[in-house]
């Protein structure tokens, strides 16, 4: 039932994953996959409080489950909770099929919280195991412009362009700090549809 439910996860198709997710945690209760899965799935539906509970259940079973703290981490982070958010976000980061994506959320977290230097440090980290990662870059760029660290700014911001060329972020950005009418023109002619 877990496999199923997984395997539809994969497909997207959400309802009928909840149905073998339930369908499984109703012949155990604890098993820790399933509860990861069915995490997953209220942090797709924005029921927060569902999602962080069953990964609290699953941590409560195996304290060191990468998967378990890395949806700890995002239900946490939404529902404002930054220390658990954090907490589960670094155990995360031990696995290394978490790390980038886990230090790209502690970056989100440090941001939020308006810290720019450690955000900095964690989206760099981010980036080490995948230097194509377009959300640790954008969050340099924020935390560069944060911490009035211009240059390391402008370099993410090159390298997005470079790696998306049509990714609108940075010229947005761009025009958002510096509200031009040329900074506006060039945010605009990239947009198509």
């Amino acid at each position: 039932k877990y496999l199923q439910g997984r395997d539809m996860m994969g497909f997207r198709l959400y309802d009928k994953a909840e149905k073998y997710i339930r369908e499984s945690l109703q012949l155990n209760p604890d098993f820790v996959p399933a509860l990861v899965e069915m995490s997953k799935l209220y942090n797709y539906r924005m029921e927060y409080d569902s999602a962080f509970s069953c990964a609290k259940k699953a941590l409560s079973i195996d304290t060191y489950d990468a998967a378990a703290n890395y949806e700890y981490g995002r239900s946490a982070k939404y529902l404002k909770k930054y220390y658990d958010a954090l907490d589960g976000f670094e155990v995360a980061s031990l696995t290394e099929a978490y790390r980038s994506a886990a230090f790209t959320e502690i970056s989100k977290v440090y941001l939020l919280q308006q810290d720019g230097a450690k955000s900095m440090e964690y989206a760099q980290k981010s980036m080490i195991n995948n230097q194509y990662n377009i959300e640790g870059l954008q969050l340099v760029y924020l935390a560069g412009k944060m911490t009035r660290k211009d240059k390391e700014a402008e370099i993410a911001g090159n390298q997005i362009l470079a790696l998306e060329p049509l990714n609108h972020f940075v010229r947005f950005e761009k025009y958002y700090n510096h509200p031009t009418e040329n900074e506006l023109l060039d945010f605009q002619k990239n947009i198509r549809s």
